[in-house]
Parts: structure tokens; C-alpha cells; sequence
């Protein structure tokens, strides 16, 4: 059954024209990918993989297309202006155990590979670089290329898979699987034919006839012109614009250069093992009470008004449907499924909760800036004032608490 729980909400902006995840540049995405369970309540993200809502994107596209725009999805729901569970004192269940502040972590445990340092500056370098065209070689995963395509179904063409002078990067095109890597290796002007698999759960298209066709599970060709080939070029000048001012050295310091990035990574690193083992600690050994039953429901109801919307993102008309194509026979079995994930996310929130309590932490308009940056209000329209709050309290706790520990040889 595919694991559809325990992934980031991120939602996309506008940004220079072009669609970018919010949290694209990394300062915190390294901490939230890291450490993902710590900043979700319970709710799914489920990955594009139908029609777009209008039948006439790239069919090829296996993305989706959200913006900040959120109105059918209440993140806060339960959730105070504060980032507070609404109503309810945290220390009235939970029982924080002693050594949380001032936690020694191993030395050992912090070490960052060079394969991990490469892997983020090649990110950085596809984010930031500046395109310069290639002529003298084929393409390669990470370049930027322009292609015309367009695809059949057993030889007849479909509506919404034919497109001219589209561009895309290679490797992280959100094409269907397998599109990129037979693109890769042909040289500029060659005409060739790829074969792909448009996934379970795919909508329908049709021919020029309006006759209906079936892709879900279904066996395509695409042919290809490859028109320009394009590579990132990295520059001091264009590191500096990618980090821009809301993503820095702990300290503050602004990245200007290349050699700085992954001093960068390096250090974020290294305060997400920090703050992953002080999450353990504290999972393992915080003492949480019973939870009242109606504050876990509304976390439900989140759960079943985004599976709802993710639905519609899709091409669903029936939740029902939707849900099938993940292994869930209807909602009710989805939600029997993610009680006791939603259990251990609600409950580690309330142990932050509860750490702010008993130590004065808030998630202040300091403490949101310093989380979401200049995306701030584009986090509140998306999640809410108390679900960007409680985020943003997550943050805080865990950062703070990092910075006290002790590193043990």
C-alpha cells in the first residue's frame, strides 16, 4: 500500500513568472525534509498523478499546479491565533522529562558526507545557475532543454499531449516517469520517439473526435524534437540572488558566494541531527495522557478535507476513486489507517506545546519571519494564522533547544 502520510504541505507561489515550492531555497527545507513528522499535524500529500483541472495542460505533466490560494482546507482547525491547540494546556497531559535543555549529542552523529554536500550544491547550481546554451554535446540530466512533443495512444493523438517550444530540466521535469531519462542523451535537433506508462488513476483524455480514451495504465509514444540544450552556470552574483536575504548562516551571515554554500548546508546539517535526536529524546521519554477525543477529530476532519481537495487537484470527481488508486477502499478506511499517525503528530505538537508553556517560547511576528521569511504572508493565506503559528512554535522550540546542546566527543 503506498504511504501517502507524514510528507510536507508545501504549496506553490509565483516567483519571476515561474512556479516554485515555497520552501525552494533551502534554509528550512533541509530542517523540514529532515525532520518532516516534527511540522505535520497529520495531513497527506498526495502527488499529482491525473488530468489538470481544465484537460488541456501537458498531458505529459505529471505535477500539480496549486498556488497560495487555499479556501477548502482548514489547516488551523483547532488551532488558536498563538499556534496553540484552541482551549487546551498542554501541561495538563503532558509530563516533560528532565535533560531536554542542555542535551548532549555525540559528535559522531553529526557527520555530513561529501555525497550529500555534492547532491545539494548540484540543487543549488539547477535553482540559481544562469542558462548557457550547449551545441557541442547530448544532454544530460540536470540541463535545461526545449522540446517539442506529442503523443499517441496505439497511434492516435490525444488532446492535451502535444506541445511546442515547451522547457523543461531534466530529471525533475514532474514528467511521467521515465520521459526525462530517454530525452537524455540525444543532441540538439534529433527527432526521436520515447515510450512511457501514464500511471493507475490517470484521467481520461480523447482524439480530435472527442472520443473518449483510457490512460490510466496506459502504454504511450511520445515524439520528441530536442531544440536547445542549456546548462547552469553558478556565479557568485547568482548564489547571492538565489539566498537573497531570508536565507543565512545561523548567525546571520549572508550567502554571496559559492564557496559558502556548503559551509551553509554543512551547518544545517548538522543543527537538524541536533534537533532529530533531541526529538527522540524527547518522544521517548515526554509521558503524554490520553487525548481528548474531539481534539484528535478535527484533525481528521483535516485530514478528509485535504484528501478531498488533493482529489479535485487531480481530476477526481470522486473522493472514493481517488483514493482507490492509493489502496483505500473509501475514506472511513483511510482515516482507520492514519488514527495512529495522527495520534503521534498531535501528540508531539503537544509536547512542543507544552516545552513553550513551561519555558515562555511564542511564535511571535519575529519568530514567523525568521521561519517562513519573506513568504510569511503567503503562509498565512495557505495554512492559517494558528496552523502558520504552530509551525513556526515547532521551529523555534527545536532551533533553541539545538543551540543549548552539548556536543560530546
Amino acid at each position: 500500500m503506498v504511504t501517502l502520510r507524514r510528507m510536507v504541505r508545501c504549496f506553490k507561489v509565483k516567483e519571476n513568472g515561474a512556479t516554485a515550492l515555497m520552501f525552494r531555497k533551502m534554509k528550512k527545507t533541509i530542517r523540514i525534509i529532515t525532520l518532516t513528522l516534527l511540522f505535520c499535524m497529520s495531513v497527506s500529500l498526495f502527488i499529482g498523478c491525473g488530468k489538470t483541472d481544465d484537460g488541456n495542460a501537458n498531458s505529459a505533466d505529471n505535477s500539480s499546479s496549486g498556488t497560495v490560494e487555499n479556501s477548502s482546507v482548514n489547516f488551523s482547525l483547532g488551532i488558536d491565533s498563538n499556534g496553540l491547540f484552541d482551549g487546551i494546556e498542554a501541561l495538563d497531559y503532558v509530563t516533560l522529562p528532565d535533560g531536554y535543555k542542555g542535551f548532549e549529542v555525540s559528535e559522531s552523529l553529526l557527520t555530513v558526507s561529501q555525497d550529500e554536500i555534492d547532491e545539494f550544491v548540484e540543487t543549488v547550481r539547477q535553482n540559481s545557475g544562469v542558462p548557457r546554451e550547449v551545441t557541442d554535446r547530448a544532454c544530460e540530466i540536470g540541463d535545461a532543454v526545449n522540446i517539442d512533443y506529442s503523443g499517441t495512444v496505439d497511434g492516435v493523438v490525444f488532446n492535451g499531449g502535444t506541445a511546442e517550444a515547451v522547457d523543461i530540466t531534466l530529471g525533475s521535469s514532474g514528467y511521467i516517469d521515465g520521459f526525462d531519462d530517454q530525452v537524455v542523451g540525444h543532441k540538439v535537433g534529433e527527432n526521436f520517439d520515447i515510450y512511457v506508462t501514464f500511471p493507475e488513476g490517470y484521467g481520461d483524455a480523447t482524439d480530435a473526435d472527442g472520443n473518449v480514451i483510457q490512460m490510466s495504465g496506459t502504454d504511450a509514444v511520445f515524439n520528441i524534437t530536442l531544440n536547445s540544450i542549456s546548462e547552469y552556470v553558478m556565479t557568485d552574483d547568482s548564489v547571492a540572488v538565489y539566498f537573497g536575504d531570508d536565507y543565512t548562516m545561523l548567525d546571520g551571515t549572508k550567502i554571496t558566494t559559492i564557496a559558502q554554500i556548503e559551509d551553509y548546508f554543512i551547518e544545517r546539517q548538522r543543527y537538524n541531527a541536533i534537533e532529530q535526536e533531541i526529538y527522540y529524546y524527547l518522544v521517548e521519554n515526554s509521558e503524554v495522557a490520553e487525548l481528548p477525543e474531539d481534539m484528535l477529530e478535527l484533525q481528521y476532519e483535516v485530514d478528509r478535507q485535504y484528501v478531498a481537495y488533493s482529489a479535485a487537484q487531480n481530476g477526481y470527481d470522486d473522493v472514493d476513486v481517488f483514493l482507490a488508486a492509493y489502496g483505500y477502499e473509501n475514506m472511513d478506511a483511510y482515516i482507520e489507517a492514519i488514527k495512529a499517525d495522527v495520534l503521534e503528530s498531535v501528540s508531539w505538537s503537544m509536547i512542543v506545546q507544552a516545552i513553550a508553556e513551561q519555558d515562555g517560547y511564542e511564535a511571535d511576528d519575529d519568530v514567523m519571519k525568521e521561519f517562513f521569511g519573506s513568504e510569511v504572508d503567503n503562509a498565512v493565506t495557505y495554512y492559517g494564522e494558528g496552523y502558520a503559528r504552530q509551525l513556526a512554535l515547532n521551529y523555534i522550540v527545536l532551533l533553541d533547544l539545538a543551540m543549548q546542546a552539548t556536543i560530546t566527543k
